[in-house]
């Protein structure tokens, strides 16, 4: 059924997912100038553009997949272990976008660019965000399991 609570959770994981596209994840800054680490690549001066080279297509792919791996979720309700095995993998992507977002790029960005501060936006966290919800989604699809399997034992 589409009304459950773990298809909200996994709706909640879309639309944060959505967001993540259009807020900065970073913002660098120097003695000169700022500038902006956005999912599609750098935001600043050309020349900035041209020092600091970030292929940002990683972060992309692990973050779409991982918003159409949740939202076509919703409508596999009636195959939950399907489901439980597909919100592992979009948790999966969720923690690679993680892990290349803070140990490759803002890292790769500090050392091509002497940066003195770091400003992490809000959309560097909305991933965990994403990965507790789809977390919590599981727990509720195994509690639907449970409860149809008792049904089917009482027939």
């Amino acid at each position: 059924m589409i009304q459950r609570v773990q298809t909200i959770f996994m709706l909640i994981v879309v639309v944060i997912t959505a967001a993540i596209f259009f807020l900065p994840i970073a913002v660098f800054t120097n003695e000169a100038e700022s500038f902006k680490l956005t999912l599609t690549g750098i935001d600043g001066s050309d020349a900035i553009k041209q020092t600091v080279n970030v292929n940002t297509i990683p972060l992309i792919i692990s973050v779409v997949v991982g918003a159409i791996f949740s939202f076509i979720n919703i409508f596999l309700y009636r195959k939950r272990l399907l489901q439980i095995k597909i919100n592992r993998f979009a948790i999966l992507l969720f923690s690679l976008y993680l892990a290349l977002m803070y140990f490759l790029y803002i890292d790769k960005i500090k050392t091509l660019f002497t940066v003195d501060n770091t400003s992490l936006m809000l959309s560097a966290a909305l991933p965990i965000v994403n990965i507790i919800l789809l977390f919590l989604a599981n727990v509720r699809i195994r509690r639907d399991d449970k409860l149809v399997k008792s049904a089917d034992r009482l027939r």
